[in-house]
């Protein structure tokens, strides 16, 4: 999706979760570390921002999840959505450095 100098990603299947817990759900929250939002080659930079978690059509910055078990062919999946801004990058290639925090937590 294109918003002026915005592209929205969607990266499916990045994330898994499975095991127990007291209510059958886990939190699973994404973040960007301080001061990785950027991925840059020399002086063109992409930034990275509004982060979230996907499951089915849900997406958040933390989602609460069925936990099934701990069967691999049970396991929770989903993705991740971010925008990418593209307004100070001026050369083609590899930009590297950006970073984003996957957690997830039985409650």
């Amino acid at each position: 999706e294109l918003d002026n100098d915005l592209v929205t990603v969607s990266l499916p299947n990045v994330w898994a979760v499975r095991g127990f817990s007291p209510n059958g759900k886990a939190k699973v929250s994404i973040e960007i570390p301080d001061g990785s939002d950027e991925l840059k080659q020399d002086k063109s930079v992409i930034e990275m921002s509004n982060m979230n978690v996907t499951e089915g059509n849900n997406s958040g910055s933390s989602l609460d999840v069925e936990l099934n078990g701990i069967a691999k062919s049970r396991a929770t999946t989903g993705g991740v959505t971010m925008d990418l801004d593209f307004m100070k990058t001026t050369r083609s290639g590899k930009h590297t450095g950006g970073l984003y925090k996957i957690t997830a937590q039985t409650i």
